[in-house]
């Protein structure tokens, strides 16, 4: 059944097939690039209710632009798409209309001519006025570019603004010229960019606890938790209905046992890959009734894991997470993930082949890359505005079997704070603590180069870098006291 919404706009503004085919014909008569239009019809079923059809003409060798941006499709020259893309939104806003899911998945490359071609797809999405202001032209395009920052060179991004602000010459205000034009447009667009893709993904980290095709509710005796779709099977659900004997069991192998936690590696089909258990142990009563009206690790994790999956931010996809109460007060929790087989934290890593004598010792781009990786992995952490929160060494996993950089990944996400509070605080804490763990014997010039890469990132930060390095340093000189290693 249709939802109310759906109902409701069906009444005061049509079916989606009319509103697409007036988009449609409209586009097409501004010369707006996009799959000629056919045929609408709209009929009614009986039993079905309403039904309509739009038909356009197909396109051979097409490929959507959200495809070829994550490398399922290879093609030349991508910096020409680009400008072709921003060619293509410029002509659509120059006819006062707005599309209101603007993203790569609902842009079209064709090759029909030696020239790539951009067409704009989904247009029952396009609200139609009599005319854009730029501030309302850039806030839609940042909702094709806030999701698209991290997959663009900063030419490409460059080439598409280029194309839009050739086509469109009204600009407000009047720039001296097209680059001035283009440089201050970008700005805001990293702006808007970045507001729109944060509140995004922070909206999509609540389908995590929604059950549908993705993750599944689930109750297994006295546990109820989540399951990822893809790996809810009843020999999954057997094990999880008494976790703890399937820890004990020969299926699993414990690497740690505290008064906090127990960690394994659990498998329980031959043809499927090892899982991470952790199980998180209550050590007084205190801990267990402090936890009456908030999340158990397991969920924070289980809600964290899946917030960085959004954000596109490598960590090992969450599998499973289930919560044992007795009415309100917390008795146990457990979380699953994906393993990395042969996985180590960046610490042991790095003192293993950066230090003198090493079997296998890093040769200076080698280790260049990695650095310059692990930067731009706390770049990306932080524009989230997302504190890790125990950001030490160990926690950022390497697999030494991939090819250089390593594939560095987040990983023991309990302490993890979405929203911090004070998140200038945080994200010094979290640069202090890497550089504590990992770099506590390298020379200065080590640390200097890696905040270097860390903070050109961000032209906020570079420009303040030495007052943030700084600060950086007395925050990791008070840890280092704090554990007796200096006076």
């Amino acid at each position: 059944d249709p939802k109310l919404s759906d109902r409701l706009a069906r009444m005061v503004r049509g079916s989606r097939a009319k509103r697409e085919w007036k988009r449609l014909k409209r586009f097409h008569l501004h010369s707006v690039p996009i799959p000629e239009p056919v045929l609408w019809a709209e009929g009614s079923d009986p039993n079905l209710g309403p039904k309509s059809l739009v038909l356009t003409k197909f396109i051979e060798s097409s490929y959507t632009l959200g495809d070829i941006l994550d490398g399922k499709k290879e093609v030349p020259g991508r910096w020409k798409l680009i400008q072709s893309g921003g060619i293509a939104l410029a002509k659509m806003h120059s006819i006062g209309a707005r599309h209101d899911d603007l993203h790569a998945g609902n842009l079209l490359v064709t090759y029909r001519k030696e020239e790539p071609d951009v067409l704009i797809m989904d247009l029952h999405q396009v609200r139609l006025r009599m005319g854009l202001t730029w501030n309302a032209r850039l806030k839609n395009l940042a909702t094709l570019f806030g999701g698209l920052r991290w997959k663009l060179t900063e030419r490409e991004k460059h080439h598409g603004l280029k194309g839009y602000l050739q086509t469109l010459t009204d600009w407000n205000p009047p720039f001296r010229s097209e680059r001035e034009a283009r440089y201050s447009m970008g700005r805001g667009l990293e702006k808007f960019g970045r507001t729109y893709y944060r509140k995004r993904c922070r909206q999509r980290i609540a389908k995590c606890q929604e059950s549908g095709k993705r993750f599944q509710r689930i109750q297994t005796g006295e546990y109820a938790g989540w399951v990822r779709g893809e790996w809810n099977s009843p020999d999954l659900l057997e094990r999880l209905e008494n976790p703890n004997s399937w820890i004990e069991s020969v299926d699993c192998r414990v690497l740690k046992h505290t008064p906090t936690t127990t960690v394994a590696r659990a498998k329980f089909d031959a043809e499927k890959p090892a899982l991470f258990l952790k199980r998180y142990n209550r050590k007084d009563w205190w801990e267990k009734t402090k936890n009456l009206f908030r999340y158990s690790r397991a969920m924070k994790v289980w809600r964290a894991g899946y917030g960085l999956e959004v954000m596109e931010i490598p960590t090992p996809k969450v599998v499973a997470a289930l919560e044992k109460r007795k009415g309100p007060i917390l008795l146990e929790s457990f979380i699953l993930t994906e393993w990395t087989e042969g996985g180590i934290g960046l610490d042991d890593f790095w003192n293993e082949r950066a230090t003198e004598g090493s079997s296998n010792p890093f040769t200076p781009e080698e280790r260049k890359v990695l650095r310059r990786e692990v930067a731009r992995l706390f770049g990306r952490l932080h524009d989230m505005r997302v504190s890790h929160g125990d950001l030490k060494g160990r926690n950022v996993l390497i697999d030494p079997s991939a090819p250089s950089p390593y594939n560095p990944e987040f990983v023991d996400l309990d302490a993890i704070q979405l929203r911090p509070w004070r998140f200038k605080r945080s994200r010094i804490n979290d640069l202090s603590r890497l550089l504590f763990s990992v770099y506590p014997n390298a020379p200065l010039l080590t640390q200097v180069r890696f905040f270097r890469d860390y903070c050109g990132q961000d032209r906020t930060l570079w420009d303040q870098r030495k007052e943030w390095f700084a600060r950086i340093q007395k925050r990791t000189r008070r840890k280092l006291r704090e554990k007796g290693l200096v006076g």
